[in-house]
């Protein structure tokens, strides 16, 4: 079985993650190495070995297509792309991981051939992200305009009664219900990328699919609706809001009810998932909300137009950074990779059985 996340994503403030701080009790297999040496094809081998076990993949925002993290959940163990921007370290070699230097697998004569052309397309590669980041700051500003109108028009008791209502009627009857607190996860299952709006649910769940222009009653809601699983014993995931400041939730996945609430504007490809649809107007003060209708919709018009120029720049970074990744990728031995890889798959066997806790 495999979920599917994203690491994490670009934020005004630089990359953000919650993965660091969540796996921080694994061990962890390291991987350095520059674009192209082989980080997300050793994952991917490594993924596919252990594919009969519980596997978490984690995607790259700037290229969905790479994964930058691998997580067998059985055997406390995770792989991962510890290069910019998400650099890690090992604390203590050999207890809390490991470093894999994949620069092991690289011809140096061949790459300093092409020594100007790397070092051209990395300096544009990361122009384009530092103006990326700038133009996501500008979309911050838009949303939180649109945030705050909402928070100062909010019916709070009203929503949290409502809250309470749509938990009781969402969870089966069926669903066990344990006497200590639920956990919360923190996982990334939207991000902006190259290809847009990018949102991971897995194909099972149910989708509550929440309509809020302004935002604060969608996380005030969802931010309840986890609360009253975890008091009631369930466990849930919580996906933030990269672009705020305070990293609010605004997706949520209860994997033990098959369900997933989620806020933003659903990718067609999910819209068969739909279970139920909730349009939270109702839980505002129009009076309030009515004062500021044009300074809302200047807000919502301006973050989609800057939001398509973030996209936009990170396609044009994305096609810099395959430039960048060719020089490399045939500087590569196959051959010694592989042998990286076969290595990694036999430490984890013999040193991290199932169910193997830190």
């Amino acid at each position: 079985m495999q979920d599917r996340y994203f690491l994490g994503g670009a934020s005004p403030e630089g990359f953000y993650s919650d993965f660091p701080k969540e796996q921080a009790m694994r061990y962890g297999f390291l991987l350095k190495g520059g674009p192209g040496t082989g980080k997300s094809t050793l994952m991917r081998t490594v993924a596919s070995v252990f594919a009969d076990e519980r596997v978490s993949l984690y995607h790259c925002a700037s290229d969905p297509r790479s994964l930058d993290a691998v997580v067998l959940e059985d055997r406390g163990v995770f792989l991962a792309d510890a290069t910019a921007p998400h650099e890690m370290s090992v604390s203590l070699p050999f207890v809390t991981g490991e470093l894999v230097d994949l620069a092991r697998a690289l011809d140096p004569v061949s790459l300093a051939e092409h020594s100007e052309e790397i070092r051209s397309a990395s300096a544009e590669n990361g122009m384009l992200h530092r103006e990326c980041r700038s133009v996501l700051g500008a979309v911050a500003a838009m949303r939180t305009v649109s945030m705050n109108i909402g928070e100062e028009a909010l019916h709070k008791e009203k929503l949290s009664a409502f809250a309470a209502r749509l938990c009781k009627r969402l969870m089966p009857k069926g669903v066990r219900r344990g006497g200590e607190m639920g956990e919360i996860r923190y996982r990334q299952c939207n991000a902006c990328t190259p290809q847009g709006d990018l949102l991971l649910v897995p194909e099972d769940h149910g989708i509550v699919h929440i309509k809020d222009s302004y935002g604060a009653a969608a996380c005030f809601l969802i931010s309840r609706f986890a609360d009253l699983l975890t008091h009631a014993g369930i466990g849930c995931v919580l996906s933030r809001d990269l672009l705020l400041r305070d990293k609010p939730a605004v997706h949520l996945l209860v994997p033990q009810c098959k369900l997933a609430m989620v806020s933003c504007v659903l990718p067609q490809e999910h819209e068969t998932q739909v279970v139920s649809t909730i349009d939270l107007q109702r839980f505002y003060h129009n009076e309030l909300l009515r004062r500021q209708r044009s300074l809302h919709r200047f807000a919502e018009k301006n973050e989609k137009l800057l939001r398509q120029r973030a996209i936009t720049l990170l396609q044009e970074a994305l096609a810099v950074h395959d430039v960048l990744e060719k020089p490399y990728i045939a500087a590569q031995n196959r051959a010694v990779l592989e042998d990286m890889t076969a290595d990694i798959c036999h430490a984890i066997r013999s040193r991290f059985p199932k169910e193997y806790k830190m």
